[in-house]
C-alpha cells in the first residue's frame, strides 16, 4: 500500500500494477493491516481513526438481488447489457433493467413453463422455449409476439439464435433438435440429438458456434456437433456413459465446455481433434447451465447443488464459488464487460454478482460502517485496546 492525497493504493507486488484505489477513506491513511485469513482489511489514519474493509464471504459478492414472483428457469442478457429477460414458473417472461432490476415488460402467451431464452444479436428480438412444445419470437422492445415455432412433440428445454440472427435452434424432450428460419419460422432441419428416453428432470443443451457454422447439442450420453448449412452430423464426442446437460462454445470457437449431470465433473474439449482437455471438478449436483466469459478467460457453471462457480478457462482451476442461493440455480449469463454474473434460481431471486476486486471493495464499503471491536483490535492490530476516535 502507498499513501497519496488521503487515498490508499493497493499494488501487485510482482508487476507493479495498481490494483485498487480506496478513495472512500476519511483522513490520511498511515497504516494498513490485513487479517491472517485475508477476510478483513484495517486502515489506520494518521489521526488514529480506524476504517474496516471486508473481503466478504462469497454470497456478499451480490451487487444486486431482485425478488421474483416465482422460481425462475432461465435468464438472458441483451447484447448491450442493459436488459435482462427472466423466465418464471408462471409461464411468463419478464424483461428488466439490468442495472436496477426494475420491471419493464411482461411477455404472456406460453401455456407452460418457459425453460430457455435468447436475445437476437442486435437485441431487437427475444426467443423463448417452453414446455408447451413451442418456441416464440417476440419484439424485445414492445413485447409483441412475432412468431410461434411449432413442430416439437414434447417439452422444449433450450433455444439459441445464431450469430447473424437468421436462424434459431431448439432442443426438446422428443429427442430432436431443430433449426428454424428466424424471420419466417420455417423449419429447416430436424436433428437426431440423442436416442435415450428420459423425463424432464434432466437438462439438455444447445449452442451455436461463434461463426454460426456449427451447432452443438447435449442430451444424456450424446454430445454432437452439427453443420448448420446441411444439417449433417460433424462430430460425435465420446462421453463414456456420462450424461451431458449443458453446452457452450468458447468465443474463438475452438473449445466446447460441457456441463454434466449427476455431479460428474464437467469438461472442456478441443473441437479440432475431438479430445477432452480437462475436467471442472467441484459441483456435487448436475450442472444446469455453462458459459464462457466474453473474453474466453473464464467459465461459469450453474448447478442444482445451489451454487454457481467460476473457473479459469485455460487450466480448469476453480476461482470462485457463489453460494448465496437457497435452491438450485437454473441459469446464468456474463455481462458483456465480464465484470458481473447473473444467476436465477428456484429460490425466487435473480442475483447479480460482482467479479472484480474494485466492485467487491465498493460493496464492502457501502455495507460495513461500524467501529472495530476490542477483539478485532487485539487480533488484527495486536493492541490491548482500540485507538480512540476524536
Amino acid at each position: 500500500m502507498a499513501r497519496s492525497n488521503g487515498k490508499a493504493l493497493i499494488w501487485n507486488t510482482a508487476t507493479g500494477e495498481n490494483l485498487l484505489t480506496l478513495s472512500g477513506i476519511v483522513g490520511e491513511p498511515c497504516d494498513l493491516t490485513m487479517s491472517p485469513d485475508n477476510a478483513i482489511l484495517l486502515v489506520v489514519t494518521c489521526d488514529s481513526q480506524l476504517q474496516l474493509w471486508g473481503s466478504l464471504p462469497e454470497h456478499s459478492r451480490e451487487w444486486l438481488t431482485v425478488p421474483l414472483d416465482l422460481g425462475s428457469n432461465a435468464v438472458a442478457l441483451s447484447p448491450d447489457g442493459t436488459r435482462l429477460a427472466v423466465a418464471g414458473e408462471n409461464n411468463t417472461v419478464q424483461i428488466r433493467d439490468a442495472d436496477l432490476g426494475q420491471l419493464q415488460l411482461t411477455l404472456t402467451g406460453h401455456t407452460d413453463y418457459v425453460y430457455g431464452m435468447a436475445f437476437s444479436p442486435d437485441g431487437t428480438r427475444l426467443v423463448t422455449a417452453s414446455w408447451d412444445h413451442t418456441a416464440k419470437v417476440w419484439d424485445a422492445v414492445t413485447g409483441k409476439e412475432l412468431l410461434t415455432l411449432v413442430g416439437h412433440i414434447a417439452e422444449l428445454n433450450q433455444v439459441a439464435f445464431n450469430p447473424d440472427g437468421k436462424q434459431i435452434a431448439t432442443i426438446g424432450y422428443d429427442n430432436t433438435a431443430r433449426l428454424w428460419d428466424a424471420v419466417t419460422g420455417r423449419l429447416l432441419f430436424t436433428l437426431d440429438a440423442y436416442s435415450e428416453i428420459f423425463d424432464t428432470s434432466n437438462e439438455i443443451g444447445i449452442a451455436f458456434s461463434p461463426d454460426g457454422r456449427f451447432l452443438a447439442t447435449a442430451g444424456r450420453t450424446s454430445l454432437k456437433i452439427w453443420e448448420t448449412a446441411s444439417g449433417q452430423e460433424h462430430l460425435n464426442l465420446p462421453l463414456s456413459g456420462l450424461h451431458a446437460a449443458s453446452v457452450a462454445f468458447s468465443p474463438d470457437g475452438k473449445r466446447l465446455a460441457v456441463g454434466m449431470a449427476g455431479g460428474a465433473p464437467s469438461s472442456v474439449w478441443d473441437i479440432g481433434n475431438a479430445t477432452k482437455l480437462f475436467d471442472l471438478v467441484g459441483h456435487t449436483g448436475s450442472v444446469t447451465d455453462i458459459a464462457f466469459s466474453p473474453d474466453g478467460t473464464r467459465i461459469a457453471t450453474a448447478s442444482n447443488d445451489f451454487t454457481a462457480k467460476v473457473w479459469d478457462a485455460t487450466t480448469g482451476t476453480l476461482l470462485l464459488t457463489l453460494s448465496g442461493h437457497s435452491h438450485q440455480v437454473h441459469a446464468l449469463v456474463f455481462s458483456p464487460d465480464r465484470t458481473r454474473l447473473m444467476t436465477v434460481s428456484e429460490d425466487w431471486t435473480l442475483r447479480v454478482w460482482a467479479l472484480r476486486l474494485e466492485d467487491l471493495v465498493q460493496i464492502a464499503h457501502s455495507r460495513l460502517t461500524r467501529e472495530l471491536t476490542a477483539e478485532e483490535c487485539l487480533t488484527y492490530l495486536h493492541m490491548d485496546s482500540c485507538p480512540s476516535n476524536p
